[in-house]
């Protein structure tokens, strides 16, 4: 089977409006959080503050990325999917403030975690 490869970026604005997106399909969220320490027993895992919520994350998927305290990551689900910059995290922490109970639910389900 062949696939064909997208040669251009899609423009910021079509990303929100592509017909192809089905708008009723549930969203996951990537929340933002500041590194406290990178464990040293575990260097595959960071413990985070994410607004008051420290919580041990796995930083696994950002091998060969240098990360250390006061560093931002994006987390679902407790694994860190990338690194981003400290303007780029506060901005997504008020976007995700303004959006409400999807925010309250992923803070929620990122304090019942456990990751060890």
């Amino acid at each position: 089977m062949r696939w064909k490869v997208r040669t251009r970026p899609i423009p910021r604005a079509d990303r929100f409006t592509s017909p192809n997106i089905d708008r009723r399909a549930d969203m996951c969220l990537g929340i933002p959080g500041e590194i406290i320490e990178i464990l040293s027993d575990r260097p595959d895992l960071a413990r985070v503050d994410v607004c008051g919520v420290k919580r041990a994350i796995n930083i696994g998927l950002l091998e060969g990325e240098e990360l250390g305290a006061g560093d931002w990551v994006l987390i679902h689900v407790g694994f860190a999917m990338s690194k981003i910059d400290e303007r780029e995290a506060k901005a997504a922490l008020e976007f995700l403030e303004g959006i409400g109970l999807a925010y309250a639910e992923e803070l929620a389900a990122l304090s019942d975690s456990n990751i060890t």
